[in-house]
């Protein structure tokens, strides 16, 4: 992991420098999770200098709750797992496939399948209802309360109905 502190100007390694592949970072108002995809390990700071390691095994992606940074989902093999800081993951019901994921607002999450599904939680994670459909390989996922957006191999998307229709903002050849 690098870091820049004059605007981008120049970088400095700030943790395991040729040792570690940081697949997803997710920051929180206090710190950062980052996912280790060499040792498949979860991992935490809170001031970028001392890290935690959380617990061992294969995560797709994080998203940290806006209301209790100690709590993230996480996709895996396995499904949505929730977890907290301490405690064991547990795989939540009915989330096999979703491969990415993001917390829009305190209790509305957004979860992208392999296969372009657009998947929507009203209570934290709990239970899932289809929203809409992208097409493309997904890549990577973003959303707020204003829009989300997707990243595909066919372009970059966006919805400002959660989910239900998307328009192209960037197309692939």
């Amino acid at each position: 992991m690098i870091a820049s502190d004059d605007g981008t100007e120049t970088w400095e390694s700030m943790l395991l420098a040729g040792q570690a592949d940081f697949h997803t970072l997710a920051p929180t108002e206090n710190g950062v999770y980052v996912y280790n995809s060499v040792a498949s390990m979860l991992m935490y700071s809170g001031d970028g200098e001392e890290w935690t390691d959380l617990f061992r095994g294969a995560l797709r992606d994080i998203a940290v709750d806006p209301d209790d940074p100690d709590h993230v989902l996480l996709t895996t093999d396995n499904g949505v797992e929730t977890y907290r800081r301490g405690y064991d993951p547990r795989v939540l019901a009915k989330t096999d496939g979703i491969a990415l994921i993001e917390w829009v607002d305190e209790r509305t999450v957004v979860g992208l399948t392999v296969d372009g599904r657009v998947l929507t939680s009203t209570d934290s994670g709990n239970k899932w209802a289809d929203a809409g459909q992208v097409r493309g390989d997904i890549e990577a996922l973003g959303a707020d309360s204003d829009g989300w957006q997707v990243a595909t191999t066919d372009g970059i998307f966006e919805s400002t109905d959660q989910g239900k229709w998307w328009r192209s903002i960037l197309d692939l050849p």
